[in-house]
Formats: C-alpha cells, sequence, structure tokens
C-alpha cells in the first residue's frame, strides 16, 4: 500500500502509466491525421496552405467549447464562432508568410481580443460577476 503523502488525491498510482500511454496515443493520432490531411490534399491536388489554414481554425475549436459552453445553443453565436475560426485560420496563415512567430504575437492577441469584444457586444458573453 503506498504512503498516503506519495499518492495524488482521488488517484492510484496506476494512473501515472495509463495517463503516459493516452498521451502517447494522443500524439500519434495528431500526427497521423496531419500527415493524413496533407497526403489527402497531395492526392487531391489541394494547395497545402488550405490544409494550414483549416487546422489552424479547427484547432480553436475545443477552446470555443470549453469557453462558451452555455452560450452554443444560440446557431447565430455558433454561426459568428465559426467565422471567427475561419478568419484566425487565415490570419495566422497570412502573418506566417511576412512574420516571425515572435512578431505575430502582437497580432494575434489583437485578432483574439477583438473577437472577444465583438462576441461580448453582441452576445453578452461575460458572466454577471465579471461584469461589475
Amino acid at each position: 500500500m503506498p504512503d498516503a503523502a506519495e499518492s495524488k488525491p482521488g488517484g492510484s498510482p496506476t494512473n501515472g502509466c495509463l495517463d503516459r500511454v493516452l498521451l502517447i496515443g494522443a500524439a500519434l493520432l495528431v500526427c497521423t491525421m496531419g500527415v493524413g490531411a496533407f497526403g489527402v490534399a497531395d492526392h487531391y491536388h489541394v494547395n497545402p496552405a488550405w490544409v494550414f489554414v483549416a487546422a489552424n481554425s479547427i484547432v480553436m475549436v475545443p477552446l470555443f467549447i470549453r469557453d462558451f459552453r452555455a452560450h452554443l445553443k444560440k446557431s447565430s453565436f455558433v454561426a459568428y464562432l465559426t467565422a471567427w475560426a475561419v478568419i484566425h485560420g487565415l490570419l495566422v496563415a497570412t502573418l506566417m508568410r511576412w512574420f516571425s512567430i515572435v512578431a505575430m504575437i502582437p497580432f494575434l492577441a489583437i485578432e483574439l481580443t477583438a473577437g472577444l469584444v465583438v462576441a461580448d457586444f453582441f452576445f453578452d458573453i461575460r458572466p454577471d460577476k465579471e461584469k461589475k
């Protein structure tokens, strides 16, 4: 029996091994999907830049689901998030053409902040306790 100070609350020592296996599995899945997406794009003669734009847009979906779960019932808000994700993907692809990663940070901060401000203005997304 492990000492109480060594184990995490609510967890068992075997969870660490399972977490590592799942992490490796997730990494392999992401790599396979990325290579597969570019392989399909090559097969159908799609510009790889469009695959990159799509990947950058899709990356925002988990963030939207986590942060805006309560507002996803409104179809207008989902349409706004879709447009925002596409604009984000296009902006990242455009910025990568002319700027370094470090130079992109201010542009992305402005874009993400503007997206949140517009979402709050039109859809009132902030909880009441944050508005004061």
